[in-house]
């Protein structure tokens, strides 16, 4: 019996070298003695992490965004008052900061977000001021039409076959898209939605954002905002977002409640020792992720994890303010008559003679009106 290899030996043994078989083992050790093999050098730790690690890839640094903007002076005084509402109702039934309540001016629906080069901007730039925006909602709003009037003759039909009899002077069923614009007097060129609701982008109990979601009778922003995001994307100015487009206007965020100082606790709940913090510009900050903020259109709004993990520096249950406002109305009559380009990054507005912030607004960089 061969002499006992001391256990220093046989694990260097086991690091220096692999084998795939019993064979290679014993040609090894007949070779080689233990006090004269060579030993190769171990790897350098970076070089090795080098080798087996694969090349990331950064996302692009968002710069820009798409959307149709909700502030109008007939839905100012609307959302002022539904806004300071809900700060009430947040300090009074969540932990969170009322800061995390967005401001009046920066309301909004993201159509998707751009990271664009001078150059890229200014050819985005010409192409929506050329976009014949309201030749496309006519477009839409015919078609929408015709599908409808289409729908309510079949549905017609149906009915008089089950019934096994023709009906003597049978009246025409008025299109639900016609009935709506007609019941608001408006005209087919005319959008109009209402904000309605409060819904989590996240789980229910576990949330940073929540949102208004659009109504819409007539059924035609859907594909008024996904024409116009369609021909942005196929350029190459809007990012891909497989998700989808989920319009949405977000009503709070607690990233921009967020103190520097602050940390969750290990459940990821405030701390509630904390006192709220400056509103940072966290829409702009670290943008090479796709983000869950408004402009990330995270309707994602949950977002990859890296990107999950820098915007969720606080979640709450949200569960009661959502029920004391599942069917609150926050602006009737909004029209939608504009498509803008805007800068990321919300500016503040200043008042005149106190310096107080008295509210933000995003830079438009472009606009199309309808």
């Amino acid at each position: 019996m061969g002499k006992k290899k001391t256990r220093g030996e046989y694990n260097d043994f086991l690091e220096d070298t692999r084998y795939q078989s019993t064979n290679d083992i014993h040609a090894t050790l007949q070779s080689t003695s233990s006090l004269t093999r060579t030993v190769s050098p171990p790897q350098h730790k970076s070089q090795a992490q080098h080798r087996n690690s694969k090349p990331k890839t950064k996302n692009p640094q968002l710069t820009h965004f798409l959307c149709l903007p909700l502030i109008t002076p007939e839905t100012r005084p609307q959302l002022n008052d539904a806004l300071a509402r809900l700060r009430h109702d947040v300090q009074r039934l969540t932990p969170v900061p009322p800061k995390a309540v967005r401001p009046v001016g920066t309301l909004h629906l993201t159509l998707g977000v751009m990271s664009l080069s001078p150059t890229q901007l200014s050819d985005a730039t010409t192409h929506l001021q050329d976009l014949e925006i309201d030749r496309l909602l006519r477009g839409i709003t015919t078609k929408k039409m015709a599908e409808e009037a289409s729908e309510a003759s079949q549905t017609q039909a149906n009915t008089v076959g089950e019934n096994g009899a023709t009906v003597a002077h049978p009246t025409p069923a008025l299109p639900t898209s016609e009935n709506a614009m007609m019941g608001a007097d408006l005209d087919p060129d005319t959008l109009t939605v209402q904000l309605r609701g409060l819904v989590p982008m996240q789980k229910p109990r576990q949330t940073s954002i929540l949102y208004a979601e659009p109504n819409d009778k007539s059924g035609r922003l859907m594909r008024f905002a996904e024409s116009v995001r369609g021909s942005f994307e196929e350029r190459g100015w809007v990012l891909e977002d497989k998700r989808g487009l989920k319009l949405h206007a977000t009503m709070l965020n607690t990233i921009y409640a967020k103190d520097r100082k602050a940390k969750p606790n290990r459940g990821g709940k405030l701390d509630i020792t904390a006192q709220p913090g400056r509103e940072g510009r966290e829409e702009a900050a670290g943008l090479g992720k796709q983000s869950t903020d408004e402009e990330g259109n995270d309707a994602s709004e949950e977002g990859k994890s890296a990107a999950k993990d820098a915007k969720s520096w606080m979640r709450f249950d949200a569960e009661a303010l959502m029920q004391a406002y599942k069917d609150f109305v926050w602006a009737e009559d909004v029209r939608i008559d504009r498509v803008q380009i805007c800068k990321m990054g919300a500016k503040k507005i200043l008042h005149e003679e106190t310096g107080d912030v008295i509210d933000e607004q995003y830079e438009v960089v472009a606009e199309n009106r309808l």
